[in-house]
């Protein structure tokens, strides 16, 4: 995906009192007004990474490679907002750099705790000036997490020219996948997932298994509960919560004993009970055409003449 280098928005970081000073550190992370007009890395309520969140992740989102061969002093900005409960110590974020494209990292920074809104954080990687750089966000937990997890934005390498990288994933569609890591609009406020999309056999014979797909999208990302009416008085009560990224659907097999047309009614809910609106597929199942026992049929192709229009209607059939 494309980078934008904006350099003319964003203010020059000169080590002064106008942003909290940062002299004689190299891990610096500090709450910024979010509103300074005097810093122009400013957080939004827009477009970002979010990690993800479950038990035994090891979910990493990765920038593309960043020239500093030409540079002699870089420092590393980004937003992040964050619930890391280290339950065990197990649950972590790690900030990490490379030099030799993934082969190895380095961790600049350990996330843990909480944050109450967007957080900006610079470090600085003079020591990898002249060097062609990833920036990794890992994201590990445990297998009894209660983290919401980690979001990221505007991660930023300004150099004594300027901003040389900047990914505000603006140019992502939510939901896409930033490595492990997903785009998504982060909110204070919870909203219900989507209707679900269902797919599969529309119509079909009666007593026959067909399989159906369900799949909807939660805009907080949380996991989805699944409710089924297949239009025949049959019920799936509210399945098992699953991942609400948009990346597996739910599957379930039906059949129908009887033919009529037939609407299949789903709908989805986050753990806080949202509820979606209705998705909706109809399914028609024909009656099977009739068969002639064989004994019947044997009996006329034995009696050629005998009741020939009657043969001939049934042989029509």
């Amino acid at each position: 995906m494309r980078k934008k280098i904006i350099g003319i928005l964003i203010c020059t970081l000169v080590i002064t009192t106008v942003c909290v000073p940062i002299a004689g550190s190299t891990n610096i992370s500090y709450k910024q007004g979010l509103n300074d007009p005097n810093c122009g890395l400013l957080a939004t309520q827009d477009k970002s990474a979010y990690s993800k969140r479950g038990n035994n992740l090891d979910n990493w989102g990765i920038t593309e490679s960043i020239d500093l061969t030409q540079h002699h002093s870089a420092m590393l900005i980004f937003f992040q907002d964050y619930d890391i409960v280290p339950v065990g110590g197990s649950d972590t974020g790690y900030v990490k750099i490379s030099d030799n494209g993934g082969s190895s990292w380095t961790t600049l920074k350990e996330v843990q705790g909480q944050t109450i809104d967007w957080e900006q954080n610079f470090v600085e990687i003079n020591q990898w000036a002249g060097k062609t750089i990833l920036i990794g966000f890992e994201y590990k937990t445990g297998g009894s997490s209660i983290s919401q997890g980690w979001y990221v934005d505007k991660i930023a390498i300004d150099t004594e020219e300027g901003i040389v990288y900047l990914e505000d994933f603006e140019d992502y569609n939510v939901g896409d996948h930033w490595g492990d890591w997903v785009v998504t609009v982060k909110s204070s406020l919870n909203t219900p997932p989507i209707p679900p999309q269902i797919d599969g056999q529309n119509n079909g014979n009666i007593n026959t298994l067909y399989e159906y797909s369900f799949l909807s999208f939660d805009p907080e990302l949380d996991n989805i509960s699944y409710y089924i009416e297949w239009g025949d008085g049959n019920i799936t009560d509210w399945t098992e919560f699953q991942s609400g990224d948009a990346s597996s659907a739910y599957r379930e097999q039906h059949k129908w004993s009887e033919e009529g047309t037939f609407t299949i009614k789903a709908k989805a809910k986050d753990p806080n009970g949202l509820e979606s609106d209705w998705g909706t597929l109809k399914v028609t199942v024909p009656k099977n055409k009739p068969i002639i026992d064989r004994p019947v049929l044997k009996f006329i192709q034995q009696h050629p003449n005998l009741f020939l229009t009657l043969r001939q209607l049934l042989l029509k059939l």
